[in-house]
């Protein structure tokens, strides 16, 4: 058997781990914002939901995109080099919005690049853990 990658394991742990607290910062503020640009509460849960629409179509779309990949740095660090600073611009962008129109593109932009840098992080643990060392698929009751 394979010798575990612990360290690989980790980094890509912390990157996955990133994405989560991007996430998690993302909903927290952005509903407190939106309020302010005249937005209720149902449209406020109508535009934060945008993310959920993304990944719909996304996450199957990036995914068979960087399957295909090929570059040097790899079919993933690519993707997440390029989205990397997009999900940052996105994330600094928001408090410097004026209008409704922005503060909505502004969000459908950082979503859209928070899908771009999820997926592959996600992926890129598939690449470094052997398949006899990963655990049951997700829903699987097998253990």
């Amino acid at each position: 058997m394979q010798k575990f990658p612990y360290r690989v394991t980790f980094l890509i742990g912390l990157g996955s781990a990133g994405v989560q607290i991007i996430s998690t910062i993302f909903n927290l503020y952005v509903p407190l914002l939106l309020p302010q640009f005249g937005f209720g509460a149902a449209l406020v849960g109508a535009i934060m939901s945008i993310d959920n629409h993304f990944d719909l179509l996304i996450r199957p779309t990036v995914g068979a995109l960087f399957d295909k990949t090929r570059s040097r740095l790899g079919r993933r660090r690519l993707w997440l080099i390029a989205s990397a600073p997009l999900t940052a611009l996105g994330l600094a962008l928001i408090p410097s919005a004026h209008s409704a129109i922005a503060i909505v593109a502004i969000i459908a932009l950082t979503n859209l690049a928070i899908g771009l840098l999820a997926t592959p992080t996600q992926a890129l643990l598939t690449d470094h853990v052997p398949s006899a060392r990963r655990g049951p698929p997700m829903g699987s009751s097998t253990y």
